[in-house]
Order: C-alpha cells, then structure tokens, then sequence
C-alpha cells in the first residue's frame, strides 16, 4: 500500500518565528521557536520555545508568544500598566528616587498597604473602576484597624497622583473612596491643661505638630496631605468619610507661627510622628498620648470653650446623624468657623 503523503504546513510570514521537525525517531519531533533578531549586525536565533508532538501544537505555542509580545508592546506603548507595575513605579519614584530621605518605617507602611490590595495587583490601572478600589477597602472592614484602611486609602491618593502625572490614566478614582466605618472608633484621652501648658512651651518640633493638631482637630494622616492657605487662614482636606473629605477648618491665630515656621517638614509618615511624639513627651514630662489623642483634645477644647456643636462637627467632619435640622440647615461660613474656633483657649 502506497504511503500517505504529509500534508505540507503552511509558511510562516518574515518575522513570525518557527516550527520546524527535526530528524530521528522522537515523541516530540517538532520545535517552535521564536524568530531570529541581529544584535550589532549578527543574527541572533530566537529562543526555543518548546518541543511538541504536532505541527500544529508548535504553531499554537507560537501563536501565543507572539500575542504575548504583541500585548507587552501595546501595553508600553498605550501605558498599560497593572496596578502592581504602577505600585512598583510610584515606590521607586517616591522612595528611591527623591532627594527627601523616607524612614523606613513608611516604606514599611506603603508595602503593607500595598500588599492588602492583593485583589487589584494584576489589574490594568487605567481599567480599575471605583468599585474596584472601594470593594477592595470594603473587604478589610472588620479585619484591619482604622489606621491600616487608613493607609490604603493613602496609597490609592499617592499612586493616582503618581499615574495622572505620567499619563497612566486619565481620572482619579481613588478620591471617592470612603472608609466605612463608625467616625472615630478609636478611643483616646484628651491632653490636660498642664500638658498643654508644657506643650505650647516647647520648641521640640513634634510638641508643636502636636499644638496644631489639638487646635485644628486633623487626624495625623490627614494633616500629612494637607492643604494650608496661610493668607486665607484656612486648612482644607480629610478623608475617611464624606462628611470629612474635603472640609475646611479656619487656622486659629496663635498656631500661625507653627505652620510657617514649621511647616509640615518634621513630618514623613503617621508612624514617624507617633515615634517623635513619644519621644517629646517623655523630654517633657507628659505621659505617653498618641497621636489621635490631639483630635480627643481638640474636642475637649471645643465643649470646654462653648463652641457649638454643629460647627464642632463641620470642622471634625463628624456626621450629622439623623438630626433633621442639622442635616438640612448645617452650614456655616469660614468667618463663622473662624469666629467658633476663636474661643479655644491657648495655655
């Protein structure tokens, strides 16, 4: 019986790569391989990609190399990161690359914000929804402390900044986020008037980050992105819930001198500062307070000088609950503000 012919496998196009059968009797005589490239005038064979016991699975394997490669080249070409390329790129921007020395603290901190974003790591950034990010945080309610949620929600602020920046995406999602979760779940203890005494008298940096926090009422995390405008006397920003994102709160005059000679330069991370605070507080003879405490004292402040309470709210970003009036009328100026947060006595 005459042998059956081979049927001839079509040619490939230039650029392509290969799928050739090699001599001998083997159980995968077929190779594809990758094409051929010069390197400085020389041509260079392509990798090989496997060995196979049809034409036909050569040529798939092949087929997948070059739509792999297809897609690496789209994606550096239209920036198609994943969030955990961005990550990588916003790190080495930030950390690496900056003239500013971080500790290692917050590179610490950013990587373990970074690794609760495990459902977004392979995800294209410029593809990531708002669900995307707030199901993401949603899930570690319950399951991580305020101020781990707290950090993820930095990192999208800072890796949003980073990609609107080099063109990465075209709409920061990550400003609509929300921590939801009861406001201040964290209990803490006011300063005493003693404490704030020895407090306003010191030079230590962190006493007076700390002056500004218990007369203005900001959350370290927040104050650390926070907007100042020393000629309008306002701060501007927040986070965690709606009624704290975006809130203005008047800068009270004696603090004046500690934002501008200051800054917020002592500051590199809420774990650096919480280190700085204790450190200033045992110098001063203060017992240990975290840094929440100042916002606990911040409160106290307020009830104690007869500053109403729905302006104590605004400027806290409390919630207004269900109390109708509140949530329909609650307005108030910054002159009204101002004139609310003029009556916090300074020791």
């Amino acid at each position: 019986m005459p042998r059956k012919k081979q049927k001839p496998f079509r040619k490939l196009p230039n650029g392509f790569g290969s799928v050739r059968k090699l001599s001998g009797n083997r159980r995968k005589p077929y190779v594809a391989s990758a094409p051929s490239f010069k390197l400085n005038g020389v041509t260079v064979p392509g990798e090989t990609l496997g060995y196979f016991e049809t034409w036909e699975a050569g040529y798939e394997r092949l087929a997948l190399y070059k739509a792999n490669r297809e897609w690496e080249n789209r994606k550096k070409k239209e920036k198609l990161f994943t969030f955990k390329e961005v990550y990588q790129k916003y790190f080495h921007e930030k950390y690496e690359l900056s003239l500013r020395e971080y500790s290692k603290q917050a590179k610490d901190s950013s990587n373990a914000a970074f690794r609760n974003c495990a459902a977004l790591h392979d995800k294209i950034f410029s593809e990531i929804s708002y669900d995307d990010l707030q199901d993401n945080i949603d899930s570690y309610i319950g399951k991580l402390k305020h101020s781990s949620l707290e950090l993820i929600k930095s990192l999208y602020n800072g890796m949003y900044k980073y990609a609107l920046k080099h063109n990465i995406c075209t709409t920061d999602y990550g400003k609509y986020v929300e921590i939801r979760t009861p406001d201040d779940d964290e209990k803490g203890i006011p300063f005493t008037e003693d404490d704030l005494k020895k407090l306003w008298r010191s030079d230590l940096p962190a006493a007076r980050i700390a002056i500004i926090l218990c007369y203005s009422g900001w959350r370290i995390s927040e104050f650390i992105n926070i907007k100042i405008d020393l000629e309008k006397m306002l701060f501007q920003g927040g986070m965690k819930t709606a009624a704290g994102r975006g809130r203005v709160v008047p800068i009270h005059p004696r603090i004046l001198p500690y934002l501008s000679g200051y800054g917020r330069n002592p500051i590199l991370s809420p774990q650096s500062f919480r280190k700085a605070l204790y450190e200033a507080l045992e110098a001063l003879g203060i017992e240990r307070h975290t840094p929440h405490d100042c916002r606990h004292t911040f409160s106290w402040l307020c009830d104690r000088y007869g500053v109403d309470q729905l302006s104590k709210k605004l400027m806290m970003g409390h919630t207004l609950g269900t109390d109708v009036t509140d949530a329909v009328y609650g307005h108030r100026s910054p002159e009204e503000l101002r004139a609310e947060i003029g009556k916090l006595k300074c020791y």
